[in-house]
């Protein structure tokens, strides 16, 4: 199923016309993330921190997932990131669904002929069909510590990290957790967060942190916690405590966080009997007409935000 590829080359579009790429205006550096697999249940899942301050209306998909990353229900999950090139994750969710194998999509987004700057990139892919056999590719220009840890059906990776604890303990909390892949996704990010996180942020250690889950038949549960630097507040904990109490599929409160999901390929607009490209839903054009006003908006701000924080 071709769910979000679409959207994702609308929302491109839209931000080049503003002369603006997410390597400018999205998640650029300092992130660490979780990519998981579960090859029981075909269940796929992203989780996402950073220092980086995100505006949720443009970098969000219409499944409530973040643009780095890349979920192909049933099939596998990927995430881009670091100077993020806008063009791979939708690249690796078509391989994905192609039945591409990791190494090999990893490879595809790294090419020099489809990336001039690979080396500024941080790419983390993994498939359901082969859960032991993840991908993931540091860039040697990403900024310290950069590196990942990796077992069977999960990868952490990340960037301008304390140090690599960050990601080595964000794999075993992940591993021995228990409950669902998105509470597990949690804490996570939590443990990532405790052992330092982004090391831009101080003590909070984060500025956002994003779960994402697709069940095999089509299904996105997803939630973000966004904090404001310095108020003391943490968006791992926060994110963890909620899903220790509430589906994430659950409306929240304002004050704890935006939640979505999404219905199955068979009840959505986007679903397979209706052909990607040629949708008679408005809506990605909507969307992506809003990503082209709020871009131009807020392009120069978060440019310089970005440029004084690297």
């Amino acid at each position: 199923m071709l769910v979000s590829t679409g959207w994702r080359r609308t929302a491109a579009a839209a931000l080049a016309a503003a002369g603006l790429t997410l390597a400018v205006a999205g998640p650029a550096r300092a992130t660490w993330s979780i990519v998981v697999v579960d090859p029981d249940t075909g269940e796929v899942g992203v989780g996402v921190a950073s220092c980086v301050d995100i505006d949720p209306a443009i970098f969000l998909d219409e499944n409530g997932v973040l643009l780095l990353a890349a979920l192909a229900p049933g099939d596998g999950a990927g995430v881009s990131q670091a100077l993020i090139n806008i063009d791979a994750p939708p690249r690796i969710l078509e391989e994905l669904e192609a039945g591409t194998p990791a190494a090999d999509t990893v490879a595809a987004v790294t090419d020099p002929a489809f990336d001039e700057e690979p080396q500024l990139r941080q790419h983390a892919v993994i498939r359901v069909d082969a859960p032991d056999e993840p991908a993931v590719f540091t860039g040697e220009e990403n900024e310290d510590w950069a590196g990942s840890a990796t077992a069977s059906g999960v990868s952490v990776q990340g960037n301008t990290l304390v140090s690599e604890s960050v990601v080595e303990d964000a794999l075993q909390a992940y591993q021995s957790s228990t409950g669902s892949i998105e509470s597990r996704l949690a804490q996570g990010l939590l443990s990532g967060s405790a052992a330092g996180g982004d090391s831009r942020c101080a003590d909070q250690t984060a500025l956002f942190a994003h779960v994402a889950v697709a069940d095999s038949d089509g299904n996105y549960r997803t939630r973000i916690e966004q904090v404001t630097q310095g108020d003391g507040r943490n968006p791992t904990q926060l994110l963890a405590e909620a899903l220790t109490t509430a589906t994430v599929s659950a409306s929240p409160s304002p004050s704890t966080g935006q939640t979505t999901a999404s219905p199955s390929s068979s009840e959505s607009p986007a679903s397979d009997s209706v052909p990607d490209e040629a949708s008679s839903s408005p809506m990605p054009w909507l969307i992506g007409g809003a990503v082209l006003i709020a871009a131009i908006g807020v392009g120069f701000t978060l440019a310089r935000r970005f440029r004084s924080g690297n």
